[in-house]
């Protein structure tokens, strides 16, 4: 660990560090930035299959500012995380590539008055531009197609006409990205994805406005499996809440000191 400042917590369950996280970072075109925050990470025993949970406890930076419901920093969208950690991201490259970008973002806007890049938007609206990204779709139209189809079984999915308008099957078209995302991350996340484009649609949500909370049975099978699977899905009181989302930059260029 290359992180003196940050020291182990005694805890029942999961990896605590807490202290002081000192970094210089910078991307191109922008000053450079050396900061230290008090952080308090929370590395759960099942890592790198759960998300962290990362708590800035210096009170500099508010509320507001892309936090989670339950007062955590919110580096990124869950779909994304998700796919670093599976693709082998380890609790140094968590604080590199996800961690740090945030902490940047947030001295450098604090020191000069603006972003030094674009953040996704709030909400469900943040959710689907970067799963457009994350899936290579031309238009936003697009993405709940894909997703409905990375909620289905393969031998099922590459029977459909592919969402891209190519008119062929998906078999013949966007079969092997749509595998590669299913493998990683299984059937039921996207269909938790699914569910929350649904009900933004359903409640016709405006850009930036906060979605419904979507509702699971306890005996429903698709809470069951989240509640093994997707610790930080945000499942509470049977719901899965919707929080603000923020795309990770990852940058080769943020380093620690």
């Amino acid at each position: 660990m290359r992180q003196p400042g940050l020291h182990i917590v005694p805890a029942a369950s999961d990896l605590i560090l807490a202290g002081s996280l000192a970094f210089t970072a910078q991307i191109p075109g922008k000053v450079q930035i050396s900061d230290c925050y008090q952080i308090e990470l929370r590395i759960p025993e099942t890592f790198p299959r759960r998300i962290p949970a990362v708590f800035e406890r210096g009170g500099r930076i508010p509320l507001s500012y892309h936090h989670l419901q339950d007062g955590s920093l919110c580096l990124g969208s869950e779909t994304r995380l998700r796919l670093m950690l599976c693709e082998g991201l380890s609790l140094v490259g968590f604080i590199d590539r996800c961690l740090i970008p945030y902490l940047y973002r947030f001295s450098y806007l604090e020191t000069h008055g603006e972003a030094p890049f674009e953040d996704l938007e709030h909400g469900v609206s943040g959710i689907r531009e970067d799963l457009r990204q994350l899936l290579g779709a031309k238009r936003e139209s697009e993405v709940l197609p894909f997703i409905r189809l990375l909620g289905m079984r393969k031998q099922h999915a590459n029977k459909e006409r592919c969402p891209c308008g190519s008119g062929d099957r998906v078999g013949r078209c966007h079969h092997r990205q749509l595998n590669r995302l299913r493998k990683r991350l299984g059937r039921y996340w996207y269909r938790i994805v699914e569910q929350q484009l649904l009900n933004e649609a359903l409640a016709g949500k405006s850009s930036g406005v906060r979605g419904p909370v979507m509702r699971w049975g306890r005996g429903d099978v698709v809470f069951n499996v989240l509640s093994e699977q997707f610790g930080r899905t945000q499942v509470r009181r049977g719901g899965i809440s919707q929080s603000r989302w923020m795309r990770p930059m990852l940058s080769p260029y943020c380093t620690l000191t």
